[in-house]
């Protein structure tokens, strides 16, 4: 019984270690993919806007 609770406290130990980790980088790497996201989405925003940009302007003159 004393060996049954024993390992029973370090399954929940290991358990909570486990999913504090496996939580940690899930977070990371989602904030990683949703920052690659916002700096690609920036980046085509940009590059769009200075394409449209210079078609007006050469539409004007």
């Amino acid at each position: 019984m004393n060996n049954y609770s024993i390992f029973f406290i370090f399954k929940i130990y290991f358990f909570f270690v486990f999913n504090f980790i496996l939580f940690f980088f899930y977070w990371r790497l989602l904030f990683i993919c949703i920052f690659f996201f916002i700096l690609i989405f920036i980046i085509f925003f940009i590059y769009w806007f200075f394409f449209f940009y210079r078609l007006f302007f050469f539409l004007e003159i």
